[in-house]
């Protein structure tokens, strides 16, 4: 089925225009379908990748974005640039793509008073002092005294290598593309690439990257909770320390993001944990018996259970409340979630979080020390 880009209509593989709205349809190929870093592992792979991608309503490829957002760096003139634009985008002509970011309006020359923010206070004062000008006032008022003042020839010896800057209408494309600033290294967040994200956002109905995250990271809870054997938690647990991420980084939902990080450390505490240490107790224990020479590392529970102290700061301090305050919301949230024998009391874990917050550290061990004895017990 091919489906249109613009009204979201299912057509048949036959299919030239859109039934709905008219809109011309293409088909993407198999390698559009499934792009991802790690196959293309050559210039030429990344360069046929990108022809097959979408293009932003400007008609900029997101690789030319990406440059476009780097472009400030460059100078006029400029024929050497680092070699990772072609191995990692596929650009080999970074020269070209410069004018042709110029041609269409996106990139231009910078002016004088552009070149002229880029120098410091100190020499823009010399400046001034060789032209016997006042040199008092702001930086701003500086560069417009010299601007006023200084003659065109001079400024044109004094900025011999000029920069360029990023026109209105290219500050609009990356503003309205910031996927491509925040996906370019080839990295991959929240399980989703830049590639996957190019092809979203191009399909019916529109929506912001962020939303589109969100919606994969939900998409990606639902599918493990489908396929996943009962008492499995580990992946689990890993969304959704995900997804305290994705809303820590928006600054915002605090208290989702607590509900959340809640749920993390109690099936951390409870059950992931537990299940680890049992498991190199095990390898440990079997080991041990056996005739070997190696260097064996006891299990320990108390380095398994990690306290994200950064993440659980961040929700504090956006919830602006004190740590008393604190704690007795994180009972509240850990009360939320149940599971049978739990190996630690919820008010425990919430006073392990509290103390981690004020690097109490002898409180944390005592504690997590009861648990690791308690657990080295059982059989």
């Amino acid at each position: 089925m091919k489906t249109c880009d613009k009204c979201g209509k299912e057509n048949s593989d036959n299919a030239i225009f859109c039934l709905k709205c008219g809109n011309e349809l293409t088909l993407l190929t198999e390698i559009d379908q499934n792009i991802i870093w790690p196959l293309l592992d050559s210039p030429e792979k990344i360069q046929k990748a990108v022809q097959q991608s979408y293009p932003s309503k400007n008609g900029l490829k997101w690789t030319e974005i990406l440059f476009l957002s780097y472009a400030r760096s460059f100078f006029v003139g400029q024929t050497e640039f680092p070699i990772f634009w072609y191995e990692k985008y596929g650009i080999d002509n970074p020269q070209q793509l410069i004018q042709s970011l110029i041609d269409r309006g996106f990139l231009q020359i910078a002016s004088n008073e552009t070149s002229l923010k880029r120098f410091t206070l100190p020499e823009l004062k010399e400046i001034l002092r060789q032209h016997n000008f006042k040199t008092t006032g702001k930086k701003i008022d500086l560069i417009d005294r010299i601007l006023q003042n200084v003659s065109a020839d001079y400024l044109e010896k004094l900025l011999p290598n000029r920069e360029y800057e990023v026109t209105e209408l290219g500050e609009s494309e990356i503003q309205h593309n910031k996927y491509v600033i925040e996906y370019n290294f080839q990295s991959v967040q929240y399980g989703v690439d830049v590639w996957w994200l190019n092809r979203q956002l191009h399909k019916y109905p529109h929506m912001n990257y962020r939303d589109l995250i969100w919606g994969e990271l939900n998409r990606q809870i639902e599918e493990i909770i489908k396929k996943s054997d009962k008492g499995k938690y580990e992946s689990l647990v890993r969304i959704y320390e995900d997804m305290v991420r994705f809303l820590l980084s928006e600054r915002k939902n605090y208290n989702q993001a607590l509900t959340l990080l809640c749920q993390v450390y109690f099936y951390k505490a409870n059950i992931v944990c537990v299940n680890q240490f049992f498991s190199e107790k095990e390898s440990y224990d079997f080991l041990k018996s056996s005739d070997n020479s190696f260097h064996l590392f006891e299990p320990s529970y108390s380095k398994l259970m990690w306290i994200d102290k950064k993440s659980f700061l961040a929700i504090r301090d956006g919830l602006g409340v004190s740590n008393d305050d604190f704690y007795g919301l994180l009972v509240n949230n850990l009360n939320i979630f149940h599971c049978p024998n739990p190996v630690i009391d919820n008010y425990d874990l919430a006073g392990i979080i509290v103390a981690s917050i004020e690097d109490n550290s002898d409180l944390v061990d005592s504690v997590l020390h009861k648990i690791e004895t308690k657990l080295s017990d059982c059989q």
